[in-house]
């Protein structure tokens, strides 16, 4: 299965991932925003599984770094995409505070193939979103644990505005 861009030097061939770690931000003691009853950490854990769900149509190994509601360290959450090696992590919230639209962030020194995958994956949603007459945020760059910790190519995604 082929994710989402980056060439390969010696090749010029798209980059294969078969190996993906999607992070459900947040989750146990940590619920991440709220507003109206509803939690972050249930909403991404869903959105999650149903990237899962979508993704085994495919020849890809993916692993969630939760499946629960249970709390799972920044460390923690890094160590098991290093671990596995996975190929590329993926970190799904939802944002607060009051705006709205969609925004997609690397860190600030991320890999080529990180900015490529990124690039592709804020495309494609920014598209979507923006359909659906909500606003693209932008493509943005912050030192997030999750980002900084793991040694593969890292995005993540804040998907709307929960309040």
């Amino acid at each position: 299965m082929t994710i989402y861009g980056g060439q390969k030097k010696e090749s010029g061939a798209r980059l294969v991932v078969k190996r993906i770690v999607i992070d459900p931000g947040h989750g146990g003691r940590d619920p991440g925003a709220s507003a109206g009853g509803l939690a972050e950490k249930d909403i991404v854990l869903d959105i999650s599984r149903r990237v899962v769900q979508k993704l085994s149509a495919y020849e890809v190994d993916v692993a969630l770094t939760r499946n629960e509601d249970a709390y799972i360290g920044l460390k923690e959450r890094a160590d098991l995409a290093n671990g596995i090696p996975a190929e590329f992590f993926l970190s799904i919230h939802c944002n607060a505070g009051g705006g709205e639209g969609f925004e997609s962030y690397i860190h600030p020194e991320a890999s080529s193939g990180a900015q490529s995958i990124r690039g592709s994956l804020h495309r494609d949603l920014a598209g979507f979103f923006q359909g659906q007459n909500l606003a693209d945020r932008g493509m943005k760059a912050a030192d997030f644990a999750v980002l900084r910790l793991t040694k593969m190519p890292a995005v993540l995604l804040e998907l709307l505005f929960i309040d």
